[in-house]
């Protein structure tokens, strides 16, 4: 393989990303005053988005979820690594809304991939994909009205799909 190949398949992965990213309605975008500050536009999804790609957003969590969950007291293979992993929760009082932070090195090889919530009834209300060159993995999510407790999900591309504790909104 030449390597114009690779330049031309690196190219191509790049050009489809892109192409994926206008694809999705502006409803599953949020864009808040501290996203912007971390490295961008947000690409997230709620409750509220499209039913189509929100399947598709069920699917690709399902298939996170398929390979087990990790957590504080399981860390599976990775004992040592829950500090790094586990996302961290802080609630915005009075607002609605959380912000979900891992405290994770940020790389074009070892990244963490998605941050998610789930509310009390297990459903997904939020979603957020990184990508290995995002200055960190954080991202402030709304909450639908009558959500009493969330789960937040942190997916690394080499350590797995990590759960933190069930936490109780303000």
């Amino acid at each position: 393989m030449k390597k114009s190949d690779l330049d031309r398949r690196g190219f191509l992965k790049t050009a489809g990303v892109v192409a994926v990213s206008f694809a999705v309605p502006a409803s599953l975008w949020s864009c808040t005053k501290e996203a912007k500050t971390s490295g961008g536009p947000t690409k997230g999804a709620s409750a509220g988005g499209p039913s189509a790609n929100m399947a598709a957003i069920t699917q690709k969590v399902t298939s996170l979820e398929a390979k087990g969950l990790l957590t504080e007291a399981k860390p599976g293979p990775w004992a040592g690594k829950q500090a790094s992993h586990l996302p961290q929760v802080k609630f915005h009082k009075g607002e609605g809304a959380v912000t979900i932070f891992t405290k994770h090195g940020m790389s074009p090889s070892h990244w963490i991939t998605a941050h998610y919530l789930r509310d009390q009834d297990g459903k997904l209300v939020g979603f957020h994909e990184y990508v290995g060159t995002d200055k960190e993995a954080k991202n402030r999510f709304n909450l639908p009205k009558g959500t009493t407790r969330i789960t937040a999900y942190s997916h690394c591309n080499k350590h797995g799909d990590w759960q933190a504790a069930d936490t109780k909104t303000v």
